[in-house]
């Protein structure tokens, strides 16, 4: 659940960021996404709910979006 409201956080960002350059808007919006994957993954792995290959798409999402994120940050 609270993974969840993570990645719905991570999509508002985008939108309200306070800063007006779309870089730091998107860096920001895609690391809380790659954030929520992340702790997916994690929510996933403590009672392993899924077999480690389903839920390696999981970190491999979020590192991906994570990685995209802060590139997008650093370039502003």
């Amino acid at each position: 659940m609270v993974a969840n409201l993570v990645f719905v956080a991570g999509c508002a960002l985008v939108f309200l960021y306070p800063d007006p350059n779309p870089a730091k808007q998107f860096g920001a919006g895609f690391m809380t996404i790659g954030a929520g994957a992340l702790l997916h993954f994690i929510v996933q792995s403590l009672p392993p709910a899924l077999e480690f290959q389903a839920r390696s798409i999981l970190a491999i999402v979020g590192l991906g979006f994570a990685a995209f994120g802060y590139g997008a940050w650093m370039m502003a």
